[in-house]
């Protein structure tokens, strides 16, 4: 979870009962050292959450956007406490809700409508405010406007294990010097 999310009293108790913990260096090290559990991490975070969008249509073909970008992080993680990683990727997860505003990755400068100009931007702001809050602030909504999710097909798709290699534990990924 992020640093905000753990800071608001009936979220962060929620969070505590389902044993969350901060997405920074040092909650990750403190489970992986000491509580010996498994982690469920989302690599795209916060990034991610203003790209995704529900399909209107059940014949549509299904639409999932992620983030690519260089973390090394959690490898270095894995290297310094040798944990295995399960790459797990679900398909549909996107389709169970809507976003009041998302951001559409469409060029700024093509003509739009008035409408559709001012929801881009309100995405746009509701994403600038939640990357300085270091965390996701965006509205959701399913079934009837409620917050009851969608029922979309969902495909999971589970990886092989990867275990650090045993000689590497001074290297990260890129084969640098760990800090």
């Amino acid at each position: 979870a992020t640093e905000i999310a753990m800071r608001l009293p009936v979220l962060r108790h929620v969070l505590h009962y389902l044993s969350t913990t901060t997405a920074d260096k040092k909650g990750l090290l403190h489970q992986l050292q000491n509580k010996e559990e498994n982690l469920f991490i989302l690599p795209g975070g916060v990034a991610e959450i203003f790209y995704s969008r529900r399909r209107r249509q059940s014949n549509s073909l299904p639409f999932t956007q992620t983030i690519k970008a260089r973390r090394y992080g959690l490898m270095k993680l894995s290297l310094q406490t040798g944990a295995r990683i399960f790459p797990t990727f679900v398909f549909g997860a996107s389709d169970m809700l809507d976003q009041l505003f998302h951001v559409e990755q469409e060029n700024v400068a093509t003509k739009q409508t008035d409408a559709k100009k001012k929801s881009f931007d309100i995405g746009l702001l509701m994403q600038s405010i939640s990357r300085k809050l270091k965390g996701g602030i965006a509205l959701y909504y399913g079934q009837y406007y409620l917050p009851v999710p969608h029922t979309p097909k969902i495909s999971m798709v589970l990886g092989n294990p990867i275990y650090p290699v045993e000689d590497t534990s001074e290297r990260n990924v890129n084969g640098n010097k760990l800090t």
